[in-house]
């Protein structure tokens, strides 16, 4: 092994044949590559309390995540269908697929302030499929299982209501009218 010290820079080559380059700082001013068969990369914060991120590849998937957490802990991308998850592998038929696990945890809030009207999670769903759902839902496992719960402010639903019915008019109870207009 060997040092060489070169302009505020100091190339250590330890006697296993590895060298590093050792700085205050590294300025990088073109693009850099990693080539590996499982390339990855960790960013270590080294304070007290401090945690480390992995970024790591490994054939068609990517993932962000704590160094020392699960593989897909974090947020993992399916690259060969352009697809993300945040808490686990991605779903190559969902875009965007979020998982939360462990008591009192929700997988997905929305939040929207402003001084004029605010709309904190809109879905808009097209197709020339039928039917199309701009938001569907499934709650099960527990005693009480609600699909749907709205905690406060009014609710306002601009078209017919189908009570336990996929086609409305279907079902024993069939659909509901409501004033249609604005609320």
């Amino acid at each position: 092994g060997g040092t060489i010290a070169l302009g505020g820079y100091t190339l250590t080559v330890p006697a296993t044949g590895t060298a590093a380059l050792l700085a205050t700082a590294n300025v990088f001013e073109a693009n850099q590559t990693i080539s590996n068969t499982a390339p990855s990369l960790t960013l270590t914060d080294t304070t007290g309390s401090a945690k480390s991120l992995t970024i790591a590849v490994d054939a068609n998937f990517a993932q962000l995540r704590e160094s020392a957490g699960a593989a897909n802990s974090l947020l993992a991308l399916d690259l060969a269908n352009n697809v993300a998850s945040i808490g686990l592998v991605p779903d190559p038929t969902t875009k965007f697929y979020v998982k939360a696990s462990g008591a009192n945890q929700g997988a997905i809030l929305g939040e929207a302030a402003g001084t004029g009207s605010v709309i904190a999670v809109y879905g808009y769903a097209i197709s020339a499929a039928t039917p199309n759902y701009a938001l569907y839902g499934t709650a099960s496992g527990a005693t009480t299982n609600w699909g749907l719960y709205i905690d406060a402010g009014n609710s306002y639903l601009g078209a017919n209501v189908g009570i336990n019915a996929i086609g409305f008019g279907t079902s024993a109870v069939g659909v509901l009218s409501f004033g249609i207009g604005t609320p």
